[in-house]
């Protein structure tokens, strides 16, 4: 029986990341590092910057990723299903998983889910004493001000956070200066996270998801 999912890659923190957004799709996913631990899997996930690629015959489907915009890997370009440039949205791939186990006997998975799914929860604590948000392993750093906005956004975690509550935060009477700090926020953000996390709440004010 083959293996489900094999992703290939150096990078362990991130490999680990996205074998467990795999699992989510109720598929065993093996994290390696040498192609030549691969043995007769389903589909590959290569990580083309850190990993040789596998040999043709020990893998069905092939999926790659990277950070660079070209590459010169002309085995990618002609065995990959997809190729996705980092940081890449991880729904993605998923249904290239999905679109993939397809054709093969996993069963269940095209009913792993049934709605759009949720970005990945990466952890994120306020570290006061720094004044910068700690975002899985990325650490962010923040102005005063962004910081005490983020606290604010933190502390009411799921509840929807009124412009005018989060200017009293910051000592301001103008609503509209939250807007540019949250603008401040989600564009420091963007270089680590999978997706928007400051969700804007038409005619209320903002969350965190």
């Amino acid at each position: 029986m083959k293996q489900s999912i094999v992703i290939l890659s150096t990078d362990r923190l991130f490999a680990e990341m996205l074998a467990l957004e795999i699992s989510m799709l109720r598929l065993q996913a093996t994290v390696v590092g040498d192609s030549k631990e691969i043995v007769d899997a389903a589909v590959v996930i290569w990580d083309l910057d850190s990993a040789e690629p596998p040999h043709r015959s020990s893998y069905g489907s092939l999926i790659g990723f990277t950070k660079h915009s070209a590459f010169s890997n002309r085995h990618a370009g002609r065995e990959c299903s997809l190729i996705l440039r980092r940081p890449f949205e991880l729904r993605l791939l998923r249904q290239e998983v999905l679109n993939l186990c397809g054709e093969t006997d996993f069963l269940g998975t095209q009913q792993a889910f049934p709605t759009e799914p949720t970005p990945m929860n990466r952890q994120m604590l306020l570290d006061p004493g720094r004044e910068a948000l700690l975002y899985g392993e990325d650490v962010i750093p923040l102005s005063p001000t962004e910081a005490q906005v983020m606290d604010c956004l933190l502390e009411n975690r799921g509840k929807i956070v009124s412009r005018k509550a989060l200017a009293d935060r910051i000592g301001n009477s103008c609503a509209n200066k939250v807007d540019v700090y949250i603008c401040y926020l989600r564009r420091k953000m963007k270089t680590v996270a999978e997706k928007d996390r400051i969700v804007t709440v038409r005619n209320q004010g903002y969350t965190i998801r």
